[in-house]
């Protein structure tokens, strides 16, 4: 099943701006038993312990659910039913960057970017992949090249840093040594000349 669901029976109550309805019972029955006791709980549609799947889908469809009149659609074709509008795939991959990519419970880390605390991902392994294909350039004796691959939402940082813009990261000077933006997240590659 996808993200969007149909509401049978919609109708306004004394809120112009919402609408009532129910869920289809065709679209649970699809769902598998464990989303469909997810879905309950996060509805609070009370069920008996060891519920069988149809009981679940009966209740659920008999909930009274309300979704923003903006949200609905015309009818779809082939169900004849208004469909709650689902986010577009720009707008889901944009609700992603935060709660997926850049989610300090999940990939980021929180980090000190320019002086600004922000969640950010450091890949030090993309830069090995990259330099994979090339050979790094010549260094004087006793020096190395410090490099760090930092992924930040666009949102927090700024503006794409230039191309030989200084940029602080966790109270260290980097150069940027390129900034590439890809849905709303720039992956800054910085380098810096360490003893």
């Amino acid at each position: 099943m996808g993200s969007e669901m149909c509401i049978r029976d919609s109708h306004s109550g004394d809120n112009t701006d919402m609408v009532e309805g129910h869920l289809d019972p065709a679209q649970l029955a699809e769902m598998n038993k464990d989303d469909l006791k997810k879905l309950a709980k996060d509805m609070g549609v009370d069920l008996p312990r060891g519920a069988a799947k149809a009981l679940i889908v009966e209740r659920l469809a008999a909930a009274i659910v309300q979704t923003p009149a903006a949200a609905i659609v015309p009818p779809a074709a082939d169900n004849g039913g208004p469909v709650m509008g689902a986010p577009t795939f720009k707008e889901q991959i944009a609700a992603d960057i935060s709660t997926t990519f850049l989610n300090c419970l999940e990939f980021a880390d929180t980090h000190t970017v320019n002086g600004k605390e922000m969640a950010a991902v450091v890949d030090d392994n993309e830069l090995l992949e990259r330099d994979k294909a090339k050979i790094m350039a010549a260094q004087t004796e006793g020096t190395y090249k410090a490099r760090r691959l930092v992924y930040v939402a666009k949102a927090d940082f700024g503006p794409r840093p230039a191309q030989g813009a200084m940029l602080t990261l966790d109270g260290k000077a980097y150069k940027v040594k390129s900034c590439t933006e890809e849905a709303g997240v720039l992956a800054i590659e910085l380098e810096a000349v360490r003893s």
